[in-house]
């Protein structure tokens, strides 16, 4: 059950006690005029059927009534019910407490003031219409009661919004960590940190500057809403990188236009940095003019060790940014730079990986290539020697092993050959389709069971993620050799621009009691944040899938 499932319940079952226990209460009190009070309790026995049929749904079904309506829904049951006591019962006041308490804290303090204002206007409104019907006005239902009911309801959307607001940010830094896997590479793990912030803030664009100190290279990372992500890195012309990265602080700016249309830019500083050195207010006019902005906020950073970055959250609207949010753009960037710094070290690594077997390579080459041509060199110089001696027998045996010998290197130089083609990338799976293919037919060789391989889609070419589809199609097979008798498989690799499936496929169905759910499978596509299922696509078969997104 997800943290949303159980709110939902919880305001459901809420609901349903505020019913049953209005309900109750005023059919215990005999004041009211008896037709109003009949027709209020009919109105309450059928909020309290809806009550019952959604906490059924939620509970049952785990079915619920969208948050965006539900509150407004709630007001309309209250507002029904002051409407037919003629906002004369004292019970039904404090029901506008609930619909309030649902928007506040289950969509945040714009709800939840809306709500407030439309149960306080609501409530004026049929205190008016009771007092015109009255020989006086009564200035504590007409004015104090909705008073009270509007300061109240701020009080509680502030609360309510500040609740949202939090578990909101709390899920965006858990959100950034989980987006920050090795195997993404460092521009992938930018790009999808920067998407992440910008949808929180809801902004049109979301910038990443950085500035290389020791070689002078400025480059930008932008997440746009109009492009669905964010793009790759690209330089940016030195006026426009040394206007985007100030030698101040953090700071907040909203464009803001006078009567007479002229353009005036509100600064706030977001830091002592900012304070003690604000921004230029031409370079703001740059900015502003570069990113279309309306409202933008700027942090700054170190990147590493020789580079300065900046965050730039831009939107096109007016409207401007809390200064605390300051404070949260440096939690999120605290949570994805030293992963950042983390990924260079592992791209580092695999670099020097890379020249390690370079040299490994060179140094088999010249112990099992150069060496024994040379034998064979100085077994040909002996040869010649034989032969010019008039020692034909000699020079024909030294010959014939000579021959040997070279077929046996040339079998050795195709084996390197082989090798190094396996990372060629013409292939339609790149290096995975390479080595899966090599080992499915060593595979089929030493067991007897026929693998077919299909690679479709791109080439898989972050040789991180090829090793773990790899260690997958080799536990896969494993698990068809020790578990099943099947005699024919299929390996299918389909590698597209948002997710990687592998799909492993044998002639067998085993009794349903025997199926399950392969942990090591599971384990490595769960570290990948992909999913494993096994099932039968065809009468006969079993096949496992699993999806990793890319």
């Amino acid at each position: 059950m997800t943290a949303q499932d159980s709110q939902e319940r919880l305001r459901s079952g809420l609901r349903l006690a505020v019913a049953l226990s209005s309900l109750l209460i005023y059919s215990a009190d005999t004041s009211e005029h008896p037709e109003r009070r009949l027709l209020a309790q009919t109105v309450l026995a059928l909020f309290l059927v809806y009550s019952l049929v959604v906490y059924w749904l939620a509970e049952r079904r785990g079915k619920y009534v969208p948050g965006s309506i539900a509150p407004w829904v709630d007001l309309g049951w209250v507002t029904l019910l002051v409407a037919v006591s003629e906002g004369t019962s004292y019970i039904f006041y404090p029901l506008y407490l609930f619909p309030i308490l649902y928007a506040s804290f289950g969509q945040g303090f714009r709800t939840g003031l809306s709500v407030a204002m439309a149960s306080a206007t609501s409530f004026a409104i049929f205190g008016v219409f009771a007092a015109a019907r009255g020989p006086d006005i009564d200035l504590h239902t007409v004015v104090t009661r909705p008073l009270y009911l509007l300061v109240l309801g701020y009080l509680t959307a502030v609360w309510g919004g500040h609740e949202v607001r939090s578990r909101a940010r709390l899920a965006l830094l858990r959100d950034v960590t989980a987006l920050s896997n090795p195997r993404f590479g460092v521009d992938r793990t930018i790009a999808r940190s920067l998407e992440a912030l910008r949808a929180f803030y809801d902004a049109e664009t979301c910038w990443l500057v950085v500035a290389d100190e020791r070689t002078n290279r400025r480059w930008a990372q932008v997440a746009s809403r109009l492009r669905g992500g964010a793009g790759d890195p690209v330089d940016l012309p030195p006026d426009l990188g040394e206007a985007l990265m100030p030698p101040t602080g953090a700071f907040l700016v909203d464009v803001r236009y006078r009567w007479s249309g002229r353009r005036q830019l509100h600064v706030e500083a977001g830091d002592a940095a900012a304070t003690e050195h604000p921004p230029d207010l031409d370079v703001l006019d740059t900015i502003v003019d570069e990113l279309e902005a309306g409202a933008f906020i700027s942090v700054p950073f170190r990147y590493h060790a020789r580079a300065a970055g900046r965050i730039y959250v831009v939107r096109d609207r007016t409207i401007a940014f809390d200064r605390s949010e300051v404070d949260f753009i440096r939690h999120v960037l605290d949570q994805v730079v030293p992963v950042l710094e983390n990924l260079r070290l592992v791209d580092r690594l695999a670099s020097d990986a890379a020249v390690e077997e370079r040299r490994r390579i060179a140094r088999d080459l010249h112990d099992s290539v150069i060496q024994p041509y040379l034998a064979l060199r100085l077994g040909l110089a002996a040869a010649h020697t034989a032969l010019a001696a008039g020692r034909a027998d000699e020079g024909v045996s030294r010959l014939r092993r000579l021959v040997d010998l070279a077929d046996g290197e040339i079998e050795t130089l195709r084996g390197y050959l082989r090798e190094l083609r396996a990372g060629e990338t013409g292939a339609p799976g790149g290096p995975l389709d390479a080595g899966v293919r090599r080992f499915c037919s060593r595979f089929s060789e030493a067991t007897g069971i026929l693998v077919d391989v299909v690679f479709e889609g791109q080439a898989v070419q972050n040789d991180r993620l090829a090793a773990e589809v790899f260690q997958m199609v080799a536990e896969a097979l494993a698990n068809v050799r020790r578990h099943t008798s099947a005699r024919r498989t299929e390996v299918r690799i389909d590698a597209g621009n948002d997710r990687l499936a592998l799909t492993v496929t044998n002639d067998e169905a085993p009794p349903e009691a025997t199926e399950f759910l392969p942990r090591s499978l599971g384990e490595r596509a769960a570290a990948l944040g992909g999913t494993v299922r096994v099932g039968h696509p065809e009468r006969g078969t079993t096949a496992v899938w699993v999806e990793i997104p890319l």
